[in-house]
């Protein structure tokens, strides 16, 4: 058996990848990471403050975040 996929559940890695990288401002070589995981979508950010930015604006869109 095979681990469900995040996006089946609603979760789409491409938008939580867009509403980080504008919420952050990430410039060039300071770009967020995300990963589909069984558990979810894993976000990897350059410091706290930028995935401090990040968890505010995807919280503000209904999103689950956990550090």
């Amino acid at each position: 058996m095979t681990a469900p996929d995040p996006r089946e559940r609603g979760l789409d890695p491409a938008h939580i990848l867009a509403v980080t990288t504008e919420a952050t401002r990430s410039g060039r070589g300071r770009a967020a990471r995300v990963a589909a995981s069984p558990g979810g979508v894993r976000v990897s950010l350059p410091s706290r403050r930028a995935a401090g930015d990040a968890s505010a604006a995807l919280t503000r869109l209904g999103y689950q975040v956990a550090r």
